[in-house]
């Protein structure tokens, strides 16, 4: 072995001291080499004689090391698992002894479970017909005279509010055409007044339309409940 291979061998064998002794142990196997060559013996007669020192746990690293590698993997251990959870059976229904119906007897005589909602009235036909003819005639001789003299009214003013709503346009037309010269501050004020004279019949006459027919057709329903209770 040459004097460097030796020197790496036991740098190696020193690594796991400190650097202050380390470099001493050096140092003195370096004066201790240097001192047998100067004597005349070569380097492998004095890496031989010199032999390495003995450091404690110096091959300490490489045990552990296998020791690790031999040593088998732990298993985890074994988490113990709960049973599942398992619903309780039903408890079997309560069985009621059984009762056989009893039947009444027979009987022939019938008795309906309700009265008759009402009972028929032999006269109350002849009285109806008679109410019918007696409102007929009042209502033709009476009312039906005044109903249509009201409608007819009524009627006149809903139409008169439409001519007068309408009148101002025509006579606007009407002196464009005849009197280019006419005043126009006259003619606009009569239009004015023509127009809110027919809103106010109209809408008056269209307010009086259904009162009237709201009583027309009330008046209808009370002869309809006198002919009905007759």
């Amino acid at each position: 072995m040459s004097k460097s291979d030796y020197f790496k061998e036991l740098n190696y064998r020193l690594r796991g001291l400190p650097e202050k002794e380390r470099q001493n142990i050096l140092s003195v196997y370096e004066e201790l080499f240097q001192k047998a060559l100067e004597n005349g013996k070569n380097e492998e007669d004095v890496a031989e004689s010199l032999g390495y020192p003995r450091v404690p746990n110096w091959d300490a690293p490489s045990k552990e090391k296998a020791n690790v590698e031999k040593e088998p993997m732990k298993k985890p251990p074994a988490i113990e698992q709960e049973p599942p959870y398992r619903r309780p059976d039903p408890l079997p229904p309560k069985l009621e002894p059984f009762e056989p119906e009893r039947h009444t007897p027979y009987s022939h005589s019938y008795t309906p479970p309700y009265p008759p909602p009402y009972q028929a009235k032999p006269e109350s036909g002849i009285k109806a017909i008679i109410v019918s003819i007696a409102l007929g005639f009042f209502n033709l001789i009476f009312v039906l005279g005044p109903w249509f003299g009201i409608l007819s009214v009524l009627i006149g003013f809903f139409v008169s509010g439409i001519a007068l709503i309408i009148a101002p346009v025509i006579v606007v037309i009407g002196s464009f055409i005849d009197n280019a010269g006419s005043d126009l501050r006259l003619i606009f004020f009569v239009m004015l007044a023509c127009f809110g004279l027919g809103i106010i019949l109209t809408t008056l006459s269209s307010w009086l339309f259904k009162w009237f027919f709201k009583l027309t057709w009330s008046y209808i329903q009370f002869n309809a409940k006198l002919i009905k209770g007759a």
